[in-house]
């Protein structure tokens, strides 16, 4: 089995993104993890990401299932998590991904606050990317005066909640 920590950056990314095939879900999950490094080192150190051939071409598979198995443990451990270097926001990044790639994952809504600012970025293009929108971006900061909510939608937000 070829030693896929060998190879470079992009030819890892090129493999990992041929074994989602012609899906966009499959590709902005794959897409997520790969540019979450964190939980790309994860994966790889634990086995989940394994070489493969299809039709010919060489390909990098995530096993989301088997991660979504070990991770879904680690959710909420910060010091389990912080012994396998990965946080809150890796965690939740990497159900997002196993959900996209088809994973049943339950709801998501209880890791969407666990995502930090440029993994909520991240989220979204995935989200945007798996819609066919493979070229937009999202930007967590949008809209806002000064920085991370704190523009007119935050605003607006205080203002129904403040009783």
């Amino acid at each position: 089995m070829e030693d896929l920590s060998r190879l470079d950056e992009g030819e890892l990314y090129e493999r990992m993104m041929r074994s989602a095939g012609p899906i966009p879900p499959c590709g902005a999950a794959v897409r997520l993890v790969f540019l979450t490094p964190a939980l790309r080192v994860w994966l790889m150190n634990h086995g989940l990401v394994r070489a493969d051939m299809v039709d010919g071409r060489h390909v990098a598979v995530v096993s989301f299932a088997d991660a979504f198995e070990l991770f879904k443990d680690f959710y909420g451990r910060s010091m389990l998590q912080e012994k396998e270097g990965i946080g809150d926001s890796e965690v939740s990044v990497l159900w997002i991904a196993a959900s996209l790639w088809g994973v049943d994952v339950g709801t998501l809504r209880h890791v969407m606050t666990g995502l930090e600012k440029d993994h909520a970025g991240l989220a979204a293009e995935a989200m945007m990317y798996a819609a066919g929108f493979m070229d937009n971006s999202a930007d967590p900061e949008s809209g806002e005066v000064d920085g991370y909510a704190t523009g007119p939608l935050a605003m607006a937000h205080e203002e129904r909640w403040d009783w």
